[in-house]
């Protein structure tokens, strides 16, 4: 119900939906190719690839590996064609989606053409189906989703080390709530503000979150017991472990979230926004995780009391812990992916988690003290150091001779290869090297080579009627085509362009019926008394272009060549005066960037000779298209962190400068930080 009848310009017929040279040999043959032999098929292919047949250009589908040899079958002298791989279209209708916007309806396509795929597919004993590029959005959602069990297992393998460090189930789980209460805050910023949830702002910022969160809340709680271990009290040594520690959380925060801010200065939005996101989020997690959930640990610790002094291994405990790091794991990246389901794990979480132990260890300590068993209130975990890692720094500072030239080695290395670093992104960057997209474009670049990529055009608007105006866009693109530029080719050899409004006209042109149905609904009569295939005046052009842009464009067989969507896919009408169009060239590469510049430079040549030529008639000409605006964005973002890099180092100098008040621990602070970027 989704497909479409087309007109299909490459081979000159009406097509149905779904269609290959598989389908145009079944045609041929008179029992279809499921009563046919191997040389039934032969003979078919060289009638039908022949030159000067009508589906001569189904060679097009072919790959740039197909061979065409002399060979002689059943006596005859033939053509063999041989070809690895072959095209074929499937033509639908995106409106006969339900979504309530295109997104959604793109969204919808996706999973049908799946379905179509595999239904052509059927059982591949003989042949491989893949659809091109066919499910590039559900593949990307597919691939993001996938990305929640990577933040479940790190937030669940950080409650086990903030368990074994600190020594304490408390400490554990209040971080993990508090993970959660800082993701809750951020997105209702996101909401609150109607950032844009790009991948940047959706992903990376919650895994900075939970590594700098995490990070302030081992400091803070770490000091809190080492001044515990030196005899001060619970509800003492608050105020005094975060006296010693807040300086450095502080700097730590600012510094970092002035680093994020820096992508401000970048001027693209989605960077902007992850600049602005990333830093409310990071000063947020240090709030909570370094100033308040340390407190609140202390609270919890204090109200509990001592507890048994000999409470065996405690294997059941112990494998209860997994258990509820797991559970926090899956809570945190809940409130990620879905922060709706995660807010209500949270809650479950907080109840049975926190508030449950908490009333039983009371009970049970309680029990304890009654029974008269030995009771303890050691502090354990991380207020007693860590004796492994001082020895490891004490041994790196005494060996200072040794030490110094082995890291400048590897900080010349880690310079070098920095400069090595390829600034191009292909679609394979951010999808498994095994999902459909990636697999199909690879084989559509092995197979056809140079007819690939995408496409840069010349962008004209304005009054387009004039037919010297059509001239002269028509010279503008074999301008670009003879400039020496590499384009996509095909089959042939030839350049591949694009439709345009050049090609609408001539279309109509070629078509008596075309012509008199233009006459019919606007009145004018179409006529070309010097024969250079153009209407004799800019009125005849107008009313060539707003009856195709209304109607569409028929044949003399009465086919429609151009449907009115083809047609408003290529060209904008807004009355007799007004009108735009693309004049497209085809570019072999999203990722080669001598190959980009080299056609972007012939399509500005060209634009600005056009500009020249017709820049009375015309309000904009501009060189644009996916391809060049793909290089133009990637060339923007490294433009941005080359000025945004500087910026955060300033800031981040200056920040420390001031808090520290010494600009020379401030450099030696950043210089180890630059050489590890």
């Amino acid at each position: 119900s989704h497909l479409v009848t087309v007109f299909n310009n490459d081979i000159g017929l009406e097509i149905e939906g779904v269609f290959s040279i598989a389908d145009a040999v079944d045609a041929a043959l008179p029992g279809g190719l499921a009563g046919a032999s191997e040389t039934d098929v032969k003979l078919a292919l060289n009638d039908l690839l022949a030159l000067g047949s009508p589906l001569r250009n189904l060679v097009f589908n072919l790959s740039q590996d197909a061979t065409a040899e002399p060979a002689v079958v059943e006596g005859a002298e033939i053509t063999l064609w041989q070809s690895p791989v072959f095209l074929s279209d499937v033509r639908y209708n995106l409106d006969s989606f339900s979504g309530d916007t295109e997104d959604d309806r793109f969204l919808e396509a996706e999973v049908w053409l799946r379905e179509a795929q595999t239904t052509l597919r059927g059982d591949q004993i003989n042949m491989e189906a893949i659809g091109v590029a066919i499910d590039f959005n559900t593949s990307f959602n597919e691939s993001f989703e996938e990305g929640g069990p990577f933040i479940f297992l790190a937030v669940a393998f950080i409650m086990l080390l903030v368990g074994a460090l600190l020594r304490s189930y408390w400490a554990a789980v209040t971080v993990a709530a508090g993970l959660s209460v800082t993701m809750m805050i951020f997105n209702g910023f996101v909401g609150v503000f109607q950032l844009e949830v790009s991948p940047l702002l959706q992903l990376i910022v919650p895994i900075a979150m939970i590594s700098f969160g995490v990070d302030f809340f081992i400091h803070a709680s770490g000091r809190t017991r080492e001044v515990q271990v030196e005899g001060e009290t619970r509800a003492r040594s608050y105020p005094l472990g975060l006296s010693l520690v807040f300086k450095a959380l502080l700097m730590a925060g600012l510094s970092s979230a002035a680093a994020f801010l820096s992508n401000i200065a970048s001027g693209i939005e989605a960077i902007t926004e992850f600049g602005v996101g990333a830093a409310v989020a990071l000063l947020v997690g240090a709030a909570i995780l370094g100033l308040i959930v340390p407190k609140w640990l202390l609270v919890i610790e204090e109200r509990v009391g001592p507890s048994p002094a000999d409470r065996g291994l405690m294997i059941t405990y112990k494998m209860g812990f997994f258990f509820v790091a797991l559970i926090a794991g899956v809570m945190v990246a809940m409130n990620v992916v879905f922060p709706t389901i995660g807010v209500a794990i949270f809650v479950i979480f907080s109840l049975l988690f926190i508030y449950l132990p908490y009333r039983l260890t009371l009970r049970r300590n309680a029990r304890a003290v009654a029974k008269g068993r030995p009771m303890s209130d050691e502090v354990k975990g991380a207020g007693h150091g860590l004796r492994a890692a001082g020895t490891v720094v004490h041994f790196l500072a005494r060996w200072r001779v040794i030490t110094i030239p082995v890291v400048a080695v590897l900080a010349a290395a880690g310079v070098w290869g920095a400069f090595q670093v390829s600034s191009e992104f292909q679609l394979k960057d951010f999808l498994p090297e095994d999902s459909n997209p990636i697999v199909s474009l690879d084989k559509l670049d092995d197979h056809f080579g140079q007819s690939t990529g995408g496409e840069g055009f010349i962008y004209v608007e304005g009054d387009l009627t004039e037919p010297a105006t059509i001239l002269a866009m028509e010279r503008a693109v074999d301008q670009v085509v003879n400039s020496g530029a590499e384009l996509s080719i095909d089959f042939n050899g030839d350049v591949i362009t694009g439709d345009d409004a050049t090609t609408i006209v001539r279309t109509v042109m070629a078509s008596s019926a075309a012509q008199t149905a233009v006459t019919g609904t606007t009145g004018v009569t179409i006529t070309d008394t010097d024969g250079d295939g153009l209407p004799d005046s800019a009125a005849q052009v107008a009313a060539v272009y707003q009856h195709a842009y209304d109607n569409g464009v028929v044949n003399d067989a009465g086919q429609t060549v151009f449907s009115v969507e083809n047609v408003q896919s290529v060209l904008f009408v807004d009355g007799a005066t007004r009108q735009g169009t693309a004049l497209t060239v085809g570019i072999p590469s999203f990722v080669d960037g001598a190959i980009i510049n080299d056609a972007r430079a012939a399509l500005e040549t060209a634009e600005l000779e056009l500009e020249a030529t017709i820049g009375e008639q015309t309000e904009i000409v501009a060189v644009a298209g996916e391809v060049v605006v793909q290089k133009e964005s990637l060339d923007a973002f490294v433009n941005a962190m080359v000025v945004s890099i500087p910026i955060a180092v300033v800031l981040a100098t200056l920040i420390a400068a001031a808090i520290m008040r010494s600009f020379k621990y401030a450099v030696t602070a950043i210089v180890p930080i630059l050489l590890v970027v």
